[in-house]
């Protein structure tokens, strides 16, 4: 919708132009009305508007005076005359102005109708030959501004365009910054020709340096020694772009360089920071030192410190005993494992599915009567995908794995050793030692082998082997091989297994399956 604006100094003539016409119909709003030539210069100066219907003949100065002033002031907009007099010389002075439009009163709706609506079509005519030129000479500047990054320029044409274009080269010091729309923006061209348009507004108007397209990116050329003097225009960046258009945007600043030939490394340093921005945090601006420097392997699977089975099999054992502390630490060693090796947000994704996948999977073949509470969700898959920084993720997971804890602990005794004596009961096939279950449990080792030795009447080792020995003669009765069950009780040599079963049930595992 246009704007118009009445300037007559008779009350009933602007009333009557309010209503004469259904202004919108004709792709109009009044934005605003004066009652002199003085003040209506003030007005149409603040709204500017595109259309003013203005008299000629009012006090303090006249409607020709003040449309002679605003062409002295190359302010674009379009005129329509009134006047009550036919003398010719106002006609006459009017058309020097370059007006078309005069209208004599008394004012007749089909000539008002007539002279408004080809004043719409000159206006949307030239909005639409600038809006074609200034896209024209945008796109030849971002051209020249990407040859300048990518040092295919030789210096004689730089110095012509430099010319053309206003470039005010050489500075002291250069730095590119690259922008990125985040959200279901991201691939609008319309988004990021508004985030552009409002980006260069800000950045020329403050005389920072130059915006420009760049891949998917909008890239700004800094002058950077007077974008470190006005950091807070940076900083505010982001607040004002999403105000004006809606976009939240991540501005990524690449290194300091001296020498206008050096910024692509500026932009290559930009670039890799764009890769790292996962890890690096859901910051609106990111400036850093680190270099991208991606250890995954060719099969996209992180070379962890610790293996993942060692990582699932710790996160395991402080969920069934109920170690929080040990779920924060195991988790922490994940983190700053990604925060320092410089994996892609892709990679370290996969890898944190696949420590919850095996780590619940693991949890539910222990506790298989909470198979339906604890099975692999696809929420929580989901979730992982979505998570917009390595810290929210890190903190996700985190809360997880406490959740799961907490449902496990509802079935759990309240008894201190009979939880422990619990725990060893459901993991009695793995490689349990007392001091490694004292220290899960946050228990000295000899405290708690004297608080088994009271409850059970038996010393730690011994309480094991009874319930290693009690399994296997219930997986022996139930077809297991002799080998299969010393495996399943957590006996890994076969001979020991052979030893221990005779010591406590008088007979050989291969004898009492064949009594069996």
């Amino acid at each position: 919708m246009l704007k118009v604006m009445i300037i007559d100094d008779e009350d009933y003539i602007r009333e009557g132009l309010k209503k004469i016409l259904d202004w919108n119909r004709y792709g109009f709003y009044i934005c605003g009305e004066a009652s002199n030539g003085l003040r209506g210069l003030t007005h149409v100066r603040e709204l500017n508007p595109d259309l003013v219907i203005v008299d000629v003949r009012m006090p303090i100065m006249d409607g020709l005076e003040m449309i002679r002033d605003l062409r002295v002031d190359d302010v674009p907009c379009e005129f329509i005359v009134l006047s009550a007099y036919s003398d010719f010389k106002y006609a006459q002075m009017a058309i020097e102005l370059g007006i078309d439009s005069y209208i004599l009163k008394p004012i007749e709706q089909p000539v008002l109708i007539e002279k408004v609506s080809k004043a719409y079509d000159r206006i949307m005519n030239k909005k639409h030959i600038k809006q074609n030129m200034d896209l024209s000479i945008s796109f030849s500047r971002d051209k020249i501004l990407q040859s300048i990054i990518f040092d295919t320029i030789d210096v004689q044409t730089l110095e012509m365009y430099s010319s053309f274009y206003g470039f005010d080269f050489p500075w002291s010091n250069y730095r590119i910054a690259l922008v990125e729309i985040e959200g279901e923006h991201l691939k609008e061209m319309t988004m990021k020709m508004s985030v552009k348009k409002n980006i260069e507004s800000i950045i020329s108007e403050n005389k920072l340096g130059y915006v420009f397209d760049i891949e998917n990116y909008v890239g700004i050329l800094f002058n950077d020694m007077k974008l470190m003097t006005n950091l807070e225009i940076l900083h505010d960046l982001p607040l004002q772009i999403n105000g004006l258009c809606g976009a939240d945007i991540i501005i990524v600043l690449g290194s300091l360089v001296e020498n206008l030939s050096d910024i692509l490394y500026s932009f290559h340093h930009a670039s890799k920071l764009l890769n790292r921005k996962f890890i690096l945090g859901s910051k609106r601006i990111i400036s850093d030192t680190i270099e991208d420097t991606n250890i995954a392997g060719e099969d996209g699977n992180v070379r962890l410190g610790y293996s993942l089975e060692h990582i699932v099999d710790s996160l395991y054992k402080g969920i069934d005993a109920g170690n929080i502390d040990q779920i924060e630490d195991v988790m922490d060693g994940v983190f700053q494992e990604f925060l320092y090796d410089g994996y892609c947000e892709d990679v370290i994704k996969v890898n944190y599915s696949n420590i919850y996948s095996a780590t619940v999977n693991k949890l539910v073949s222990v506790n298989p009567e909470m198979q339906e509470k604890l099975s692999v969700s696809q929420e929580v898959l989901k979730e992982i995908c979505k998570k917009v920084s390595l810290q929210e993720l890190h903190v996700y997971m985190k809360y997880i794995f406490i959740k799961i804890l907490e449902e496990l602990d509802k079935k759990r005794p309240d008894d201190p050793v009979k939880k422990i004596l619990d725990y060893i009961g459901r993991n009695y096939n793995h490689d349990l030692k007392l001091e490694t279950i004292a220290a899960l449990f946050n228990y000295n080792s000899d405290y708690l082998g004297k608080k088994i030795r009271l409850n059970t009447g038996k010393h730690f080792n011994t309480y094991l082997d009874t319930i290693r020995v009690e399994k296997a003669i219930q997986f022996l009765r139930e077809g297991y091989k002799v080998y299969q069950v010393a495996q399943k009780t957590g006996f890994k040599d076969i001979n020991y297994f052979y030893k221990k079963f005779k010591f406590y049930v008088g007979v050989s595992p291969s004898d009492f399956k064949g009594r069996s």
